[in-house]
């Protein structure tokens, strides 16, 4: 490439070596001899330049007119020898902001509020004139005598085939998954300048706490916790950084983009007002619901009534038919990010105890988790999530006190039903949760059922406060959901039970970290060792309080993939959701199960039942394709598929689900198309090159499978033997595809639980080999019709 570039603008440019390379472009030094100065030439990649040429000369050309201190200008582009595009920018000579946070990691505060105020002043110069650049990270922000300068604008649009695809024909990503906007990450066409914003703010997270705010093994998985997952906290891993810091990194990292700075200006303002410790950029206004209580809180937190609960109720209005309910996420009144783990705790305690009323349905903290800080109203919140009822909550710890403050609200209309107070010790902080049950309990008797137990959903348990903020920390990790991030769940969970052994809720979190260790990607254990930890914390928890539902589904889930002991794994389940009818995560794995036993209607109906509980949840929404497969319902399950993508459009696992069925069906280039975009969004996962070459298999495309078979066997680590079985079933080779099946059998396979019933196993069903099998999985033998 140097030599053709060489000679097409010798007349113009003398290059002198290559400095750089990235996904898009080769960038060389090179001097313009007209100007007598160092310019670098960016060379566009052939495969991109082929199916873009047209678009990036119009796009770079826009951005060309940009003119603005922090802006990296342009100086020239065309094409070149053999269609070679380039564009010609000042050579600057210094560092990427990449660079320097691979040296430093963090920075000082004083360094990245100049740094993000400067790119965010760039930015608002762009948008103004209708520029937006949709590729903001480090790699892309030049460091010239100590000042931001945004590089690469007008590039990203540029490679996107005519607006309407996200990635390139060639599987090169336009963008880095981790400083998308959602809204980008899932294939909005309609992006604006707050796309932008986003991106800053994961700059802004990045330059303070080291690292990007949402990570995974996979951009799927970054997209997934993008869309569902906690706003992470600057202030847990630096609390010296100011809060009004962590506010406007709360605000550009909105989930909504109606809930970001409107503008890049606004952004930087804010920036520059949080660095003096003014506070003008609070997040948009909200309706005011606890101003008494926040009063009391800040008044002082020992004038306690004598039963712990202080007098501010307000039943103005009565009962009323509250039958569902969805508890918003607690607000932090110590404006201290670095106690969102202990309020982020509370709301889950929360959720979870009230999920004990009978007959009241609960949305699961999957869907609600969202509405963190939100400005919509709760009569929309609660048309969104199909609730009639809406409690929120405020919580004030001070030492060893602890204030929550809970309202329960009508929405049609919208009003406030009854409000309350309560006040405890942290040794009985679990007391007081439950009181707050028991409060909502007796405030719903006789609106949901005729007479309801109240008193059922009370417990009474000390705890030690120190074991009980150790878990707390665990659970805050675990919900992150990457490996890593429950590795350091374990370790706080381990300290939990190391200062009280007698701790059941921490085995029970420990039960639920090693489960998601069996498919958070490459971990130091083996399904079967992570399954046989996740068995002995589940016993464990339940040895020391029966009623914990989590530990039943846990103990259910290894049961079931590991043991292959259907009756007990269904028993666990059944006895999982009469503790906790609410628990979404519980009906998901019932589903699964039953799906599993060929019990197809009963499988769908679980599945509904866990959609209405958690109808925001990804894996909810894409699961359902798994159960309508097995049921060999394909038509139907496409078309679920289908309006799942709809939502979620960069979700890897419905693409999954989508080639799954549309094979079934016959339509193996649909099967493969959706395949292998599952592979760009989730990478190489030994799932899904399975699948894909058991499709090229059956289509003809011998090579391609036989490919896609080495990917699996040469990859250098551990993977589930079924995913090759499929291949060679595919090839018609069912020497080896039983052959691999029995070493599945021998390692305990988590996935031979379908071999029921998965359809890709019917050309092997007659086979004795696999009809024993199934004998060694407990399962039953499935004729094929």
């Amino acid at each position: 490439m140097e030599e053709r570039l060489t000679r097409a603008l010798a007349s113009t440019y003398r290059v002198e070596r290559e400095i750089g390379s990235g996904g898009m472009a080769v960038v060389y030094l090179a001097h313009d001899l007209q100007k007598n100065r160092s310019v670098a030439i960016k060379v566009i990649r052939a495969e991109l330049a082929a199916a873009n040429g047209e678009r990036f000369l119009r796009e770079v050309h826009i951005a060309a007119s940009l003119s603005h201190p922090n802006i990296l200008p342009v100086f020239d582009s065309g094409k070149a020898e053999n269609n070679t595009l380039y564009y010609v920018t000042p050579f600057i000579d210094g560092e990427s902001l990449r660079d320097r946070l691979e040296r430093e990691r963090q920075l000082p505060l004083d360094a990245a509020v100049q740094i993000v105020s400067e790119i965010a002043d760039g930015l608002s110069h762009a948008h103004a004139h209708g520029v937006i650049h949709r590729d903001i990270k480090p790699e892309n922000i030049l460091l010239s005598d100590g000042h931001a300068v945004i590089a690469d604008f007008g590039i990203a649009r540029g490679m996107e085939a005519d607006g309407n695809q996200r990635l390139t024909e060639t599987g090169i990503a336009i963008g880095s998954p981790l400083y998308m906007s959602p809204e980008q990450a899932t294939g909005d066409r309609d992006l604006d300048q707050r796309t932008d914003v986003y991106s800053l703010g994961c700059i802004l997270y990045e330059l303070l706490v080291g690292e990007p705010p949402f990570n995974g093994p996979n951009p799927m998985a970054v997209t997934a916790r993008k869309l569902s997952a906690d706003t992470p906290s600057i202030r847990v891993v630096r609390p010296s950084i100011p809060e009004a810091i962590e506010r406007v990194s709360y605000r550009a990292l909105a989930k909504v983009r109606a809930d970001r700075f409107e503008t890049a200006d606004a952004l930087g303002r804010a920036m520059r007002a949080a660095a003096q410790y003014v506070d003008e950029i609070a997040p948009p206004p909200r309706k005011p619901l606890f101003r008494s209580a926040f009063s009391a809180a800040v008044s002082g937190i020992g004038r306690v009534a004598k039963a712990g609960v202080s007098a501010t109720r307000n039943l103005a209005f009565g009962p009323a038919a509250i039958s569902s309910v969805a508890v918003l996420p607690l607000t932090n009144l110590m404006k201290d990010a670095s106690e969102e783990y202990f309020v982020d705790g509370m709301h889950e305690a929360l959720i979870a105890g009230i999920s004990k009323i009978p007959g009241l349905r609960v949305i699961s903290r999957t869907s609600v988790i969202q509405y963190r800080g939100t400005t919509k109203s709760m009569t929309d919140i609660a048309a969104t999530l199909n609730v009639n009822g809406i409690i929120e909550g405020s919580v004030f710890r001070s030492g060893d006190s602890v204030r929550i403050t809970v309202a329960l609200h009508g929405v049609r209309p919208e009003r406030q039903m009854w409000s309350e107070t309560y006040v405890g010790s942290l040794s009985g902080v679990m007391n007081l949760q439950s009181d707050i049950a028991f409060a909502v309990a007796q405030q719903l008797e006789g609106t949901v059922t005729s007479r309801m137990p109240v008193k059922a959903v009370t417990t009474a348990l000390q705890v030690n406060p120190e074991a009980h903020t150790a878990y707390l920390r665990g659970r805050y990790q675990w919900q992150r959901q990457t490996e890593t991030a429950v590795e350091s769940a374990i370790k706080e969970l381990d300290e939990a039970l190391r200062i009280d052994p007698m701790f059941a809720p921490a085995y029970a979190g420990l039960a639920d970290a090693f489960i998601v260790l069996t498919w958070a990607g490459p971990h130091p254990l083996p399904w079967a060792g992570a399954y046989q930890k996740a068995k002995a914390s589940a016993k464990r928890a339940l040895e020391l309080d029966p009623s914990i539902s989590a530990a039943h589904t846990s103990l259910g889930i290894v049961q079931w993939r590991h043991d292959w002991d259907w009756v007990a794994a269904e028993r666990e389940f059944k006895r999982a959701l009469e503790l906790n009818p609410n628990s979404a995560e519980a009906e998901h794995w019932y589903a699964m199960f039953l799906a599993s036993r060929g019990r197809a209607d009963e499988a769908i109906e679980a599945m509904r039942r866990a959609q209405v509980l958690d109808p925001l949840s990804l894996l909810v929404g894409s699961s359902t394709g798994w159960v309508l497969y097995f049921a060999r319902q394909h038509a139907t399950a496409i078309a679920h598929s289908m309006e799942a993508q709809r939502l979620w459009p960069s979700f890897g696992p419905i693409h999954y689900m989508l080639g799954l069925n549309n094979e079934q069906l016959g339509r193996y280039t649909e099967a493969i198309a959706e395949y292998e975009r599952a592979i760009e969004l989730s990478g190489d996962l030994s799932l899904l090159v399975g699948a894909v070459g058991h499709a090229y298999a059956l289509s003809g495309r011998t090579a391609d499978a036989r490919n896609a078979l080495d990917r699996l066997t040469n990859r250098g680590e551990a993977f589930p033997p079924s995913h090759a079985a499929l291949v060679h079933a595919g090839l018609g080779d069912k020497e080896n595809a039983l052959r691999w099946l029995e070493t599945a059998c021998d390692q305990r396979d988590p996935y031979l639980v379908f071999a029921e019933v998965n359809p890709a196993w019917d050309p092997l069903r007659p086979e004795p080999r696999f009809q024993a099998l199934l004998r060694r999985i407990n399962a039953q033998p499935m004729s094929v019709s």
